[in-house]
């Protein structure tokens, strides 16, 4: 588990996530009452607070992954799960 995090070039690198792994992101936020968790070491994502979008365009949660240093802007699906903010 923790070995794939280390496959970053240095403590600084920020790393995105590809688009697979978003789908996984959004689809482990999608089910109530779990954390979302980060698909390359399993580990339970950040969620920062949600940021509002003008109009009918929903919400984007900042998450990341602290061990990977991985983050992404997940957009929020049409019924999808509002996870709790977690910091």
């Amino acid at each position: 588990m923790g070995d794939d995090c280390m496959a970053l070039d240095g403590p600084d690198t920020p790393v995105t996530y590809s688009r697979e792994e978003l789908r996984e992101i959004r689809d482990s936020m999608a089910v109530p009452g779990a954390p979302p968790v980060c698909p390359l070491c399993g580990r339970e994502l950040t969620v920062g607070k949600p940021i509002a979008r003008s109009g009918d365009q929903g919400t984007i949660w900042h998450v990341r992954c602290k061990p990977c240093r991985r983050s992404a802007f997940v957009k929020e699906e049409p019924a999808g799960h509002r996870p709790e903010p977690g910091g």
